[in-house]
């Protein structure tokens, strides 16, 4: 398909071994063509770094909401997919990884919903 070509290499993302992958040195060239592609999805790639094996790209992310992006919505997949291509001139199955554990990730969210309150932004959560 446009957004995920089969992959010539076998990659498990949860047990990824650093070692078999090199990095994209691209990157942010992709970044920058992503941003103009689909500006709204590209600020949950802020941080975000990728490596390559073969013909699969592996996205590493802190933001978990950007992989539930790229596995639920067909635009992000597709232009995301697009901008890789337009870069680096060949099609990449995607994977990707959030390096943010579940805890880090709720601290996160409690200090952005703190900041609000602080900042007298109104919240649906209560103190």
């Amino acid at each position: 398909s446009e957004t995920d070509p089969t992959p010539n290499v076998r990659i498990d993302v949860k047990k990824i071994d650093d070692e078999e992958l090199a990095d994209c040195d691209r990157w942010e060239d992709i970044l920058e063509e992503y941003k103009k592609l689909n500006p709204a999805s590209a600020g949950s790639l802020d941080g975000s770094f990728a490596k390559t094996k073969g013909n699969v790209l592996v996205i590493f992310s802190q933001n978990r909401f950007f992989i539930d992006l790229l596995k639920s919505n067909r635009d992000t997949a597709v232009s995301l997919s697009r901008a890789i291509f337009n870069v680096l001139g060949q099609k990449y199955a995607l994977r990707a990884r959030c390096t943010t554990t579940v805890e880090e990730q709720r601290t996160l969210a409690e200090q952005l919903v703190k900041k609000a309150l602080d900042s007298k932004i109104e919240t649906a959560v209560e103190k």
